[in-house]
C-alpha cells in the first residue's frame, strides 16, 4: 500500500469517525434518552460535575477533530510547544486569579466568608469557592445567557452565578478563555499533525487541552479534567522512556497530578469510590499517549 493510498484510508476512517461522534454528541442534545445517562456514567470519572453537556461537548470536540485532522489542511496560525507549554499553565492559574477578583469584589447574595459563595436562582443554587472555582463558567455562561435566556435548555451553563460579574470583568476573561480552548483544543494539534504527520498524538493532545480547559472553566486545579489534562501534558513533555517498561512510566508520569492533588486536599481523597475508576481512566489515556508518541502514530 503506498503512502497516500494509506494517507487516503485513514482519512475515510477520520471523516466517519467525525461525523459519528458528531451524530452521537447532536443526540445528545437534541433528545432526552436512556442514551445521556450512559454516556455520562461512561465518562464520569473524568468529567465529573452535575453539568450533563460535559460529555456532548467531549464528543463534539473530538469528533470536530477528527473531520480537521482528515481535511490534513495547514492551520491558519501555528501554536509551538513552548507557546502551549505557556498556555497550559496560564488557563491553570486563569480561574484562581479570576476567582479572586470576582469572589472578594463581587456582591453576592450570600457569602460563606471568602472561601465558599452560595448564589440561588429560581429552583438551581450554584456555589463557588477557592477550592472549587466558577469564575470562569460564571463569565463564559454570561456570555451564553445573551443568546440563551429564552431558549429552554436542559444543561446549566453558570448563569445564575454570572448575573453578579460585572461586564468589564466577564468579557475578557471569557474572551481568553475561548482563545486558550482553541489554541490547546486544536491549533497545537493541528500543528504537530503538520510536524509529525501523526493522528493519534494530536487527538489526544486535542482532548488534553479540552480537558484543561473545561477544568479551568469548571471547578479549577481540584477538579478532574484540569488534572487529568495536566497529566497527559506531562507525559506528552516527558515522554517517559528513562523506564525499560515505558507503559508503566506513563502510567505514574500521568496520575503524578492527581496524587498533588490528593495530598493538597486530603490524603484520604483517592479511596473515595469514584477515585479507582478515574485513576484507571487517566492511566489508560497516560498510555495511549506515550504509545502514540514513541510509535509515531
Amino acid at each position: 500500500m503506498t503512502a497516500s493510498s494509506r494517507r487516503s484510508r485513514v482519512d475515510r476512517y477520520l471523516r466517519l469517525a467525525g461525523a459519528f461522534l458528531l451524530g452521537i454528541a447532536a443526540l445528545l442534545v437534541a433528545t432526552d434518552t436512556p442514551l445521556d445517562a450512559l454516556v455520562r456514567e461512561f465518562f464520569y470519572p473524568v468529567l465529573t460535575g452535575s453539568t450533563e453537556a460535559k460529555p456532548a461537548l467531549l464528543l463534539a470536540h473530538v469528533g470536530l477533530m477528527c473531520l480537521l485532522l482528515a481535511g490534513h489542511g495547514r492551520p491558519v496560525l501555528e501554536v509551538g510547544n513552548r507557546a502551549a507549554g505557556a498556555t497550559v499553565v496560564g488557563i491553570a492559574l486563569l480561574p484562581y486569579l479570576g476567582q479572586l477578583v470576582i469572589q472578594l469584589n463581587t456582591p453576592y447574595r450570600m457569602k460563606a466568608g471568602t472561601l465558599v459563595v452560595i448564589t440561588g436562582g429560581g429552583s438551581v443554587g450554584e456555589t463557588t469557592s477557592l477550592t472549587h472555582t466558577h469564575a470562569l463558567k460564571a463569565c463564559v455562561g454570561k456570555i451564553l445567557d445573551l443568546a440563551l435566556r429564552h431558549v429552554r435548555t436542559k444543561y446549566h451553563y453558570g448563569s445564575v452565578l454570572a448575573k453578579y460579574v460585572p461586564w468589564p470583568l466577564a468579557v475578557p476573561l471569557a474572551l481568553i478563555t475561548v482563545a486558550a480552548y482553541v489554541a490547546l483544543g486544536f491549533l497545537h494539534p493541528l500543528s504537530v499533525h503538520e510536524r509529525r504527520g501523526t493522528v493519534l498524538e494530536p487527538i489526544m493532545l486535542s482532548v488534553a487541552g479540552f480537558l484543561t480547559v473545561l477544568g479551568a472553566v469548571d471547578g479549577g486545579f481540584m477538579c478532574k479534567p484540569l488534572v487529568a489534562g495536566l497529566g497527559l501534558y506531562l507525559v506528552w513533555a516527558v515522554r517517559p522512556r528513562w523506564c525499560k517498561r515505558w507503559l508503566v512510566g506513563a502510567a505514574v508520569v500521568g496520575v503524578l497530578p492527581m496524587l498533588v492533588q490528593a495530598l493538597i486536599r486530603v490524603l484520604g481523597y483517592l479511596a473515595q469510590p469514584v477515585a479507582p475508576n478515574s485513576v484507571a481512566w487517566v492511566t489508560g489515556m497516560s498510555i495511549l499517549m506515550t504509545v502514540a508518541v514513541s510509535r509515531g502514530l
